[in-house]
């Protein structure tokens, strides 16, 4: 991709970046070397390469169905409750 002012003064636009002139000056030849670095990148082979060592699996437990406490029992230590609820503090 050819890139000149007229090119950068549009990303800059889309960007909504105030480049003065001396700055779009600058940076066209420094966005043209770093477009040109990616475009080398796209011709290094790749490889499947695996940041973990260990491969990674998902581990699913069993459900199991237990009883669970009784409302009386899992409120008797709250200090706010109405009609068989927490209570918490009012929002706005």
């Amino acid at each position: 991709m050819l890139i000149n002012q007229e090119v950068l003064k549009r990303v800059a636009k889309n960007s909504r970046l105030n480049l003065s002139e001396s700055e779009i000056g600058e940076f066209t030849p420094q966005l043209r070397d770093v477009l040109e670095f990616f475009e080398k990148l796209k011709k290094v082979p790749q490889a499947e390469v695996s940041i973990h060592p260990v491969s990674i699996e998902n581990v699913y437990r069993e459900d199991l169905v237990e009883n669970s406490l009784h409302r009386d029992e899992a409120l008797k230590n709250v200090k706010y409750q109405n009609n068989g609820r927490i209570r918490g503090p009012r929002t706005i």
